[in-house]
């Protein structure tokens, strides 16, 4: 029976002279929202007791395409997507399956900066950071190797900074970051633009810091002066996979006491490893914040004003590792 038109048999159809907006009932238990026909468009309810023991669907007709399914199936209180071929499925337990990918093993499910969800491919692949205590050999660096550093804040310079851009996009919490300044008092910033977002701060603090308006990994965050060296840089290595390198030589303001080390940051992985080499008994952490910020509420603080590095460490540089959320 049909209002302004004839409906299919055992069918009820209430349609607008434009033809959208009609609601719709047939077979057992259905209820659609929207056109009637196979090529319109609706929203439709609908229950079966002989799919997969007992399923509600909440689907979607796009027009000339096929249904869309939301189902939730009621014999194991499963909730999926996509009818049968469930694409994505969360069960009573609250474990999250995606099925019909390509590979083996358990992989993340992984947002992109666009917040598109997408997982790993392969066996395992892309899941793993790796984190190791290592160091660019400094003697070799623009010598034979080919380690070609480029200075950013020279000797002596106090309370001062430089910002380069970065060979490849570091996604942390969020935000792009497509420059890094690096800072004679030991810290650098990671940014979106060619700036200093908050300038040469001497003064540390605990973390997190209102200090910092951008994340920041403290190297060595004290009252400090370039010293030899100064703070340098270098790339290396292939997309998707290359390296930025940070070489700092330092002393503190009060006592000329020495601080050499690097900070190793890693495409794809997130992963920054900062690495102490040459370390003073009287530069071990005792006056400095070492960690990493992301915003102004959310950091992890390895040392504020506490001694944790070793003067003593013979031929084993320390080193610590982050790898912040994109």
């Amino acid at each position: 029976m049909g209002i302004g038109t004839s409906a299919p048999a055992g069918t009820l159809h209430v349609i607008t002279p434009s033809n959208n907006g009609s609601v719709s009932a047939w077979g057992t238990g259905n209820v659609v929202i929207g056109s009637a026909g196979t090529t319109g468009a609706g929203l439709g309810l609908s229950y079966s007791t002989t799919d997969n023991g007992g399923t509600a669907y909440l689907s979607a007709l796009a027009p000339s395409v096929a249904w869309e399914y939301m189902g939730f199936r009621a014999s194991n209180y499963e909730f999926y997507t996509n009818g049968a071929t469930e694409s994505m499925k969360i069960a009573s337990t609250g474990v999250v399956t995606v099925d019909n990918l390509a590979g083996t093993g358990n992989r993340p499910v992984i947002a992109s900066s666009t917040g598109a969800l997408s997982t790993a491919t392969g066996t395992n692949d892309g899941v793993w950071n790796v984190s190791a205590n290592m160091l660019s050999s400094r003697d070799d660096i623009g010598g034979a190797a080919g380690l070609a550093m480029t200075t950013a804040v020279a000797a002596p310079t106090d309370d001062g900074s430089a910002s380069v851009a970065l060979p490849f996009t570091l996604y942390i919490n969020g935000l792009a970051c497509t420059y890094v300044s690096m800072c004679s008092n030991g810290f650098i910033q990671f940014n979106s633009s060619n700036s200093f977002p908050d300038g040469s701060p001497f003064s540390n603090t605990t973390l997190p810091s209102t200090t910092f308006s951008v994340p920041t990994v403290c190297f060595y965050w004290d009252d400090m002066v370039c010293h030899n060296a100064g703070i340098r840089y270098y790339s290396g290595g292939t997309a998707p996979n290359r390296i930025f390198v940070i070489d700092w030589d330092l002393i503190t303001y009060t006592g000329s006491y020495e601080i050499v080390g690097q900070t190793a940051i890693h495409e794809g992985s997130n992963l920054i490893n900062t690495t102490y080499a040459t370390i003073n008994a009287y530069a071990c952490g005792q006056s400095a914040t070492i960690g990493l910020q992301l915003n102004q509420t959310t950091a992890i603080d390895a040392c504020y004003n506490t001694k944790v590095l070793d003067d003593n460490q013979a031929y084993d540089a320390e080193f610590i590792s982050f790898a912040p959320s994109k």
